[in-house]
């Protein structure tokens, strides 16, 4: 009865871990962050862009190089590096002309403001870069000559990347 039951629930969870999986993919699938080349070139609606895109880099081979790419988190530790360097910048001003009146409660708040809008700036500020850099993989998906090979996966790593 016991094992009857521990079935049952196992047969569950793997019928519910095959839904989540099948919709995830649907959901990546239709909302890549890759279709706005498309959008932007085509003229495509973007769940038609994303679906093309997403076809385009299968059939390509391109995926094995977005996925060794290096600039979108360079982009970010950069942009988090810089924010971090004008935040304690903001908070040693702070410091050095407080008042005796003032609380540390004031300059936390500012720290956390000053953190907030360095971030939403510089992100703002870096996207476009990120998005370049993704166009000319999408462009290369779409236009390329030849079947890549590991040689060419290194050319397009090293040109494109660097």
């Amino acid at each position: 009865m016991a094992a009857d039951r521990c079935d049952l629930w196992r047969e569950r969870l793997g019928n519910a871990y095959v839904r989540i999986n099948v919709a995830a993919r649907i959901f990546v699938r239709n909302n890549s962050e890759l279709a706005l080349c498309h959008v932007a070139a085509y003229f495509k609606s973007y769940r038609r862009a994303a679906n093309d895109v997403m076809d385009l880099l299968d059939a390509s081979g391109v995926e094995t190089v977005l996925h060794q790419d290096l600039s979108s988190h360079m982009c970010s530790a950069i942009s988090k590096s810089i924010i971090a360097i004008l935040t304690v910048f903001s908070a040693q001003i702070l410091l050095y002309r407080r008042s005796h009146g003032d609380s540390d409660v004031v300059i936390c708040e500012t720290m956390i403001i000053s953190y907030i809008m360095c971030y939403t700036i510089l992100f703002t500020v870096m996207e476009p870069l990120r998005a370049s850099i993704t166009a000319v993989y999408v462009c290369f998906a779409r236009h390329q000559p030849f079947r890549p090979t590991p040689l060419h996966h290194h050319f397009v790593c090293d040109t494109f990347i660097l």
